[in-house]
């Protein structure tokens, strides 16, 4: 019998009308829009014409110029598909292999969406991916005119040289040997220096960060009031807020917008206390004197608010106080979140207090930088106690949706798991689906491998006093999901299915699989974030990882707590033994967690 791959049933055409005609014979020669002459022509051309099998057509093929072809068929087809994006694929594309090719046609940038009428998300894709062909045009540009001020010609040839080699390792494929003119620039993007490119691509970054920002708080007005704080308390109470830390075990990322937006998200962490404590704790007591007192044990920083504009100024870079005056601005004590409007902010305190002020006094028993949620978390736990101070009402899942609008408020961006793990107490599979409003729901599972006694020495919490802000990870990975990044998206759904198989082994009990499986968690950030594991956290892990069935880094990777899953208690011993005696640095060291029963909890004196 013939193999159909070696069947010579590819037929030669010396037009494109005889293979138009052919394909269409050859998918349905029973077709109504081929007449009678239409389909015995065809026949003729098939039966009496040169064919060929599947075998030889590489063999008989103008590869190169296929290959030119398509480039120039792509060139032509890309600017229409972006024009007509709302009836087009075009932004559910790889748009960073997209923003490449853009770059090395010199396309014009597409024209800007109309705010009405287009969905938010397409109108950040569309800026997004502005942002990156202008990179790329400027990472042209920089290999063209490296050195526009040099007027030594040896030394410039030489430095010319190596640039070249260096562009050649940093510039993506599609861009090496592409070639770029000032005069193209100028003509096609209307920039005439480096600056100017430079400036616009920033200016497109920042606008897809802020129609972000902007779609996550619109989620506010879906409230059906807005919040009036009413002095809640007696003069003399005090409001405690107690908020635990969260160890993210699987599906990390995927609560993260836009890719929870999209696709929806599946986490699997757990509540912790930290040496029997948790670690995140809120004081707000009535004040003596009309103004809002902020105060930090852990800072030793003291700072009072008398006027909304100071407090308005909470996403002041470096304010050790910008979460409490978030907070305090979604609980309603700016004008523009509150129910009512006052001329001032100590009229307001006189009306809505009772004449007094509000103190508040925040402990963060955390470094920053550790990776266990402590930012989102404490935000969690203000609101929290706020909402009980000043009469609020809101529930847990009300908590957790104005912590992710607190955060894009403050421009660190972030997703929904940080606080709902803290929120919601234990061990737990969240869950939430496609759309702007994100409401993940809870599955609580058996903490049984977690406490047993056979188990419970075996998991490691220990400081590596290594730290790395997750707000600049975080804003690249981001900017992966908005570019619809194959790698990313690959990355993300391994995530989302990752989680499940997380739920399958605890259900299950299966104490292997569970630390195998935050093994492989911790592979796949690695993946997302080649800077998840830099050259001191790999030698903390060498030293470990004989004696583990898996380990990672508690939150978004660089530093913070590195958790361990230990073979058995002879190897946690053995873990123990070698980090203590020969600790990293002088501030890396073992701390006691415990599942934390409660979440987050608010009580009163």
């Amino acid at each position: 019998m013939l193999d159909i791959q070696c069947a010579a049933l590819f037929p030669w055409c010396a037009t494109v009308e005889d293979l138009g005609l052919l394909i269409r014979w050859m998918i349905d020669p029973t077709s109504c829009d081929l007449k009678p002459s239409d389909v015995k022509r065809a026949k003729g051309l098939w039966e009496m014409g040169v064919r060929y099998s599947a075998n030889e057509l590489n063999d008989v093929a103008d590869i190169t110029a296929l290959l030119d072809s398509r480039e120039s068929f792509q060139r032509e087809i890309l600017p229409i598909m972006a024009a007509h994006a709302h009836r087009s694929p075009f932004y559910q594309m790889d748009l960073n292999h997209t923003a490449q090719k853009y770059a090395a046609a010199h396309l014009p940038l597409p024209g800007k969406l109309p705010a009405e009428g287009t969905p938010i998300l397409h109108r950040i894709h569309h800026h997004m991916f502005c942002a990156r062909v202008l990179q790329c045009i400027l990472k042209l540009w920089e290999k063209s005119f490296p050195f526009p001020g040099d007027s030594n010609q040896e030394v410039m040839e030489e430095a010319t040289k190596e640039e070249e080699r260096r562009q050649k390792d940093e510039l993506p494929p599609l861009l090496q040997g592409v070639s770029l003119s000032l005069e193209e620039v100028q003509r096609v993007y209307g920039l005439r220096s480096k600056e100017e490119l430079a400036a616009r691509a920033h200016e497109e970054d920042t606008t897809a960060f802020h129609l972000l920002q902007t779609a996550t708080l619109q989620q506010l007005t879906i409230t059906p009031s807005l919040p009036s704080p009413q002095l809640s308390v007696y003069d003399d109470q005090i409001v405690w807020g107690r908020g635990p830390a969260r160890i993210d075990l699987s599906g990390g990322w995927t609560d993260t917008p836009p890719y929870t937006n999209l696709c929806g998200g599946n986490v699997v962490n757990v509540a912790i206390e930290l040496n029997g404590q948790p670690p995140l704790q809120v004081y707000l007591k009535p004040s003596a004197t009309l103004d809002i007192t902020l105060c930090s044990i852990d800072l030793g920083s003291v700072e009072k608010l008398s006027t909304f504009e100071e407090l308005r100024r909470y996403n002041v870079v470096g304010s050790p106080f910008s979460i409490p005056k978030a907070a305090l601005a979604m609980a309603g004590f700016l004008p523009e979140f509150g129910a009512k409007t006052f001329a001032t902010l100590q009229e307001q305190l006189k009306a809505s207090f009772r004449g007094h002020g509000v103190e508040i006094t925040l402990l963060v028993a955390i470094p920053a930088g550790s990776g266990l949620g402590s930012s989102s978390l404490l935000a969690a736990t203000v609101l929290s106690a706020l909402s009980d101070f000043c009469g609020l009402g809101w529930d847990a899942q009300e908590v957790g949706r104005r912590t992710l609008c607190l955060e894009q408020l403050l421009t660190t961006g972030g997703g929904w798991q940080d606080q709902y793990g803290g929120l919601y107490r234990g061990l737990k599979l969240l869950q939430s689906s496609p759309g702007l409003c994100q409401n993940p729901c809870v599955r609580w599972l058996p903490e049984h491998l977690l406490e047993d006694p056979r188990y419970a020495p075996c998991h490691l919490l220990y400081f590596t006093g290594i730290t790395r802000m997750s707000k600049v990870i975080l804003t690249e990975i981001v900017r992966g999901m908005f570019m619809n990044s194959a790698s990313h998206l690959r990355v993300l759904s391994e995530m989302r299915q990752q989680a499940l198989d997380m739920h399958d082994a605890i259900t299950r009990g299966d104490f292997e699989r569970y630390g195998r499986l935050i093994g492989v968690a911790w592979e796949q950030n690695k993946r997302l974030d080649s800077g998840s594991c830099p050259e001191a956290i790999a030698d903390i892990i060498s030293r470990v990882e004989k004696d583990v069935w898996g380990l990672k880094l508690a939150g978004a990777g660089g530093g913070g707590y590195l958790y361990m899953v230990a073979k058995d208690v002879d190897a946690a011993q053995r873990i123990r033994h070698e980090l203590t005696q020969r600790p990293p640095n002088a501030t890396a060291r073992f701390v006691g967690m415990s599942v934390s029963h409660s979440g987050i909890k608010v009580s009163r004196s």
